[in-house]
């Protein structure tokens, strides 16, 4: 069952993503990046997480930052302040595909929560 409720919420994403990049194919890509000083070299930094499900603890260790004997890594810690920082500039971008943490992670947020991240994602 948990199998199905992750390949269902996978599929609904990918769908959610394909209707919203067409949607956006006037807001974002190299034509309409601000490249600034014609004279200056642009560089696009974008920060990403990499958080290995079950490399060296299981989903859950990772996930909630316990058997810090092991590793330091709270991936709840990481995406919340994640939401944050996205919710104070709009001009920030985030790149994230661990998708077994942001399902967990996903389930535990409310309402608001989830709509600033549709948000983001649009």
């Amino acid at each position: 069952m948990k199998f199905f409720i992750c390949c269902l919420f996978l599929l609904i994403s990918n769908i959610i993503t394909l209707t919203n990049s067409v949607k956006s194919l006037n807001k974002c890509g190299y034509d309409t990046c601000n490249l600034g000083d014609a004279t200056k070299l642009n560089v696009h930094l974008v920060p990403h997480s990499h958080d290995d499900v079950g490399f060296v603890k299981t989903l859950d260790e990772y996930y909630y930052g316990s058997r810090t004997d092991l590793q330091h890594a709270g991936v709840q810690y990481i995406l919340d302040s994640i939401v944050l920082a996205l919710d104070e500039n709009p001009h920030r971008r985030f790149i994230y595909v661990e998708m077994a943490f942001l399902y967990r992670w996903w389930l535990q947020q409310t309402d608001e929560i989830r709509n600033k991240v549709k948000d983001f994602v649009n």
